[in-house]
């Protein structure tokens, strides 16, 4: 087993072409995970927008051959999001000074299905068709872990012993050998039956942090210990707000792990006479000690009509300024940057008669579309200009064409305009 993290694309060609088909995979970078030394998690990326992502949601899932061309990652996966009639298996730590440890070789045997080292090297994967036959995932002193949705598996493409595809026949005797080898576990998952209401989520930036947190392990795994868990997600949550207790506790108390507990009272850890909730008190006692998230965290917001309300003052001041400069805004498309920037070009106009607004669109059907708009929402009347001749097929043009054209300023698209306030043939555009 190659101890390097990073996937080997000559490896490639060992991956079935059950998965390798399948537009279901992702990149990964290896991260240490919060308040645990010399422990790492392996963070999903979006390869389109090289930010951590939701495994779990096929918008950020990408072909084979684009995960296996990637640079700058520590890996690839395959993800699932719902029941496909896979299952993904992770054997974890069951190689020991070098050797696999019995119960893992006989399920490895018994599987008889594609089967590769782990990025680690201390264990295995392995894929099979079939269905989860039992509703709990972790079994075999939860060194044997089993998803079927709702999860990625890593894949590093060196496969243990013999190379074989993908079984479609053991899933049963898979977990019969299981049941035989797993002691009686009682494992306790939060479930709605003991989740008090959770309280919504508002602030944008809290949402994009939340994001962030539900794409770590700690957050989907099973517990034993609740309050270990409390523990595990606050000082994950503190790593994000960079210790700040009151957006920790806004945050977790919007989480489907808000239990009844949590409000219970308890003695404050260094005042006396004082007492906190049970949630506080955990949220205290696991900041994130030297180690806080260094990146930048981009708001996420519930609707066009609260972006607007954040877009359309920043808009408006921005163009009036003489810097002309504003953050970055990157919104899906649909998302109402284009009406938010709209209507503060209109307010510009209203405000002061002498301002010369331009929005560019790049087709004449969204030109028109947009004029619609602004006399629709705006009760605003905007003029069609267009660096075109009307031989070119244009429903607009500029009158001074040929002189825009001589001196390198007229264009075929609507993206970049012709027209200047100063054009003395500017009426003769309309």
């Amino acid at each position: 087993m190659n101890s390097n993290l990073s996937f080997n694309p000559s490896l490639s060609a060992n991956i079935p072409a059950l998965i390798t088909n399948l537009d279901q995979w992702l990149v990964w970078k290896s991260q240490p995970r919060i308040g645990l030394q010399n422990k790492f998690t392996k963070v999903p990326y979006n390869l389109r927008t090289a930010l951590p992502s939701d495994a779990t949601s096929a918008d950020t899932w990408t072909t084979f051959d684009q995960v296996i061309q990637a640079t700058g990652y520590d890996g690839i996966g395959f993800a699932i999001n719902q029941p496909i009639g896979l299952l993904l298996i992770d054997l974890d730590n069951c190689i020991v000074n070098g050797e696999v440890e019995d119960w893992a070789e006989e399920l490895i045997q018994i599987c008889d299905t594609y089967t590769e080292y782990s990025p680690s090297g201390r264990g295995f994967h392995l894929i099979l068709q079939g269905q989860k036959l039992v509703a709990k995932t972790r079994f075999h002193h939860k060194q044997v872990e089993i998803y079927d949705s709702g999860r990625y598996l890593t894949i590093t493409g060196e496969v243990y012993q013999d190379q074989r595809e993908i079984n479609d026949s053991t899933a049963e005797l898979l977990f019969q050998y299981l049941d035989q080898i797993s002691p009686a576990e009682s494992v306790v998952k939060a479930q709605p039956s003991i989740v008090s209401n959770p309280t919504e989520v508002n602030l944008p930036l809290d949402r994009a942090i939340l994001a962030k947190i539900q794409t770590h392990p700690e957050y989907n795994q099973e517990w034993n210990d609740l309050s270990e868990r409390d523990a595990c997600l606050a000082g994950l949550t503190n790593f994000y707000t960079g210790n700040s207790f009151d957006q920790t506790e806004r945050i977790l108390l919007s989480t489907e792990f808000c239990r009844d507990k949590w409000s219970q009272l308890r003695q404050h850890p260094t005042i006396e006479d004082q007492k906190i909730t049970f949630l506080r008190y955990q949220i205290k006692q696991n900041p994130s000690h030297n180690n806080l998230f260094e990146g930048e965290i981009f708001p996420l917001y519930r609707d066009k009509h609260e972006l607007h309300q954040l877009l359309l003052p920043r808009f408006t001041d921005w163009f009036q300024s003489e810097e002309r400069r504003i953050d970055v805004v990157a919104v899906t498309p649909g998302g109402g940057k284009t009406y938010s920037a709209t209507q503060a070009l209109v307010e510009c106009c209203r405000q002061d008669p002498s301002f010369v607004a331009i929005l560019a669109q790049n087709t004449n059907q969204r030109v028109l579309e947009e004029q619609q708009s602004i006399k629709d929402n705006f009760d605003y009347q905007a003029l069609v200009i267009q660096g075109r001749n009307p031989t070119e097929g244009s429903n607009g043009y500029c009158a001074n064409y040929a002189e825009a054209k001589r001196i390198g300023q007229a264009r075929l698209s609507t993206s970049e305009m012709l027209c200047k306030s100063v054009c003395h043939l500017r009426d003769q555009c309309f």
